[in-house]
């Protein structure tokens, strides 16, 4: 039985010269050979003969599909003390490809301008730290990688890598203030208002350079805005009623890095 494609013959033979026509176009990853029989009968008019003979078309593999990776992009947090040489991502095992043989193998490459900071090993897709990570420097980086396969002509998949460097905690906060503050006795009005505010520093940036403010002590006579920082009266002080009229807090800064310093 000659094989068939959407209803229609795939495969046609020239009654008077035996040979075989391709009628329609064929495709290795759909399937890669067929097989039918042909027969040859002789021309007798009373007692024709025939012979019947197996053909196998084997279909052989072009370069006519694209690498593919699995995710047009891929997105990783790496802190700036990543040692040299981490593997960000192993994107030999993200690619695929439908053809077979040389078609389906592949080499890794990135695109220029080339991020110093990465590197990429060409036959298995491993993507490397390659530089120190600064996130002061530089907080982002984004590389552009392709995979090409090894057909004639090759082809190419491409995919983007994001990564956003994490800054590691490295300064305590620090609290810049007076060692004796002298305040005036409130009134109603002045309860929960700021008086002063606490100037407080810390070297480092993003969430590691966000500093909170608590206050204790006193009674708790004075308050501190977490973040703002400000320090107001919680109840009204009156001077020839106040018992005591010195008084000791403690201040503790504290940053929201990863170890929290205070």
């Amino acid at each position: 039985m000659v094989p068939l494609l959407n209803g229609r013959p795939i495969f046609s033979i020239d009654p008077d010269s035996g040979w075989i026509v391709l009628e329609q176009s064929v495709d290795y990853e759909s399937q890669k050979s067929y097989t039918f029989n042909a027969t040859a009968t002789d021309r007798h008019r009373v007692r024709p003969q025939s012979t019947m003979t197996m053909i196998t078309v084997t279909v052989t593999d072009v370069n006519d599909n694209n690498p593919m990776f699995s995710s047009p992009s891929y997105s990783f947090d790496l802190s700036e003390n990543t040692t040299l040489g981490h593997l960000v991502i192993n994107l030999g095992n993200e690619v695929n490809d439908s053809d077979s043989g040389v078609n389906k193998a592949f080499t890794f490459h990135l695109y220029p301008p080339i991020d110093p900071a990465f590197r990429i090993e060409s036959a298995t897709g491993r993507l490397l730290l390659n530089q120190t990570l600064s996130r002061k420097t530089k907080p982002n980086h984004v590389v552009d990688v392709y995979a090409e396969d090894m057909g004639n002509p090759p082809l190419r998949g491409n995919a983007t890598v994001y990564i956003t460097v994490l800054e590691i905690n490295d300064f305590v906060p620090q609290i810049n203030i007076p060692a004796s503050l002298d305040f005036f006795e409130t009134n109603g009005t002045m309860v929960n208002a700021s008086f002063y505010f606490v100037n407080v520093t810390d070297g480092d940036g993003g969430p590691s350079g966000n500093v909170t403010l608590t206050i204790s002590g006193a009674g708790g006579l004075f308050g501190v805005e977490p973040y703002g920082h400000g320090l107001y009266y919680t109840r009204v002080l009156d001077y020839e009623l106040a018992a005591v009229r010195q008084w000791q807090v403690m201040l503790t800064a504290t940053d929201a890095g990863n170890p929290q310093f205070s």
